[in-house]
């Protein structure tokens, strides 16, 4: 399974080098999410919580918009928050972080296409909004560093991976709504692509399946966590994409429903 490489991956990255991970987040815009998208940031904080218990260095690289939520989640989980902005204006400077790192993960993290243009899911333009990261992932690819990817449509990093497979699939993969005309799936390929239902629910994934390689049953949080975790989005303005609107939701699916499938994959693993 893709979850097993994943973890496997990351468990070898933490067991023969420094451990340093960078897990790159942070959607938003200025209209409709001006505090940013809670599914991404949600993922990203549990899963950085896994890493630091497995004794991984964690840095989040998020867009600002999100720092304020993400802090407040990493205090109730009660897992320390290691912040880095990263730079809309230059390429160089995020680029300068594969120096730090010896792996990274995104988690609903918008690329540029082939064009290098980025896209909403359904097909506008939204350049300047996104932190530029080719050069980044490039220099982490060619220092032979772990790189993983996980989203829920296309546009997220990781996705060049399938970069064809993806344009026949998603509905404006081939043609999007912008002057380019040329789809909304990003060319950025990771080493790992997970496609996933929500990217939170990627990430948990992930957090199961490091529980499996490594024994240590204590690394996912709970279905009360994952509720309480998606108010505080709530609470501080951080949006449904679904819906649009700071509910108790993620990509239009209800809490208690996102809830259940944690406790699902509680339960497998334990089986």
């Amino acid at each position: 399974p893709i979850v097993y490489q994943i973890a496997a991956a990351i468990k070898d990255c933490i067991d023969s080098t420094e451990g340093r991970f960078g897990l790159v987040t942070g959607f938003w815009d200025p209209e409709w999410m001006p505090d940013g998208e809670n599914d991404g940031p949600i993922g990203t904080v549990v899963l950085g919580k896994a890493l630091t218990l497995l004794g991984a260095q964690v840095l989040y690289c998020v867009e600002k918009e999100v720092v304020p939520v993400m802090e407040k989640m990493c205090e109730e989980l009660n897992t320390p928050g290691d912040f880095h902005v990263l730079s809309r204006e230059s390429a160089e400077e995020n680029a300068r972080l594969a120096d730090q790192l010896d792996a990274v993960v995104f988690i609903e993290k918008c690329g540029p296409s082939k064009e290098g243009i980025h896209h909403l899911a359904t097909g506008p333009a939204r350049d300047g909004k996104d932190a530029p990261l080719t050069l980044f992932l490039e220099k982490m690819t060619d220092g032979k560093k772990l790189s993983v990817g996980t989203g829920d449509v296309g546009n997220e990093i990781g996705f060049g991976k399938i970069y064809e497979e993806a344009r026949e699939i998603v509905p404006v993969g081939r043609m999007c709504k912008c002057p380019a005309q040329e789809g909304i799936i990003t060319a950025l390929a990771t080493e790992y692509l997970l496609p996933a239902t929500t990217s939170n629910l990627g990430a948990y994934g992930m957090v199961a399946a490091l529980e499996i390689v490594t024994g240590n049953l204590d690394l996912l949080h709970t279905p009360e966590e994952e509720i309480k975790l998606i108010e505080i989005c709530a609470e501080m303005n951080c949006i449904d994409g679904g819906f649009g609107e700071a509910i108790n939701y993620v990509d239009g699916i209800p809490a208690d429903a996102v809830a259940a499938q944690v406790e699902l994959l509680r339960a497998i693993v334990r089986s």
